[in-house]
C-alpha cells in the first residue's frame, strides 16, 4: 500500500501502528479491533508537521490520489473486493 502511494509523487508513507501516534479514545480502529477482531489502521496526511491537518490547496488533490491508489492496492492485496458494493 505505501509503495503504491509513493509511486505517484514520491511521497513516503511509513507503515506504523496508529496507537503510538497520539492519544485517542474510541476511534474506529479501536472499535474494529475490539468488536470485530480486525486490526484497523490510520493513514496520515502527507505533511510532516509544517501544515498540520490544514494542507494547502495545492496538496489536497495529490494527497487524495495517493490515498485512492493506496486503498485500491490494499483491496487487491487482501482480496476484499467482495465487500465493495458494485452499484
Amino acid at each position: 500500500m505505501s509503495n503504491r502511494m509513493k509511486s505517484l509523487y514520491n511521497v513516503v508513507y511509513t507503515p506504523a501502528p496508529s496507537a503510538g501516534l497520539y492519544p485517542t479514545s474510541g476511534s474506529a480502529e479501536d472499535w474494529l479491533y475490539v468488536k470485530a477482531g480486525i486490526p484497523g489502521f490510520v493513514i496520515e496526511l502527507r505533511d510532516k508537521g509544517k501544515y498540520g491537518f490544514n494542507l494547502p490547496t495545492s496538496q489536497i488533490k495529490p494527497t487524495g490520489m495517493e490515498l485512492f491508489v493506496g486503498i485500491l492496492a490494499a483491496i487487491k492485496a487482501h482480496n476484499i473486493s467482495q465487500f465493495i458494493p458494485t452499484n
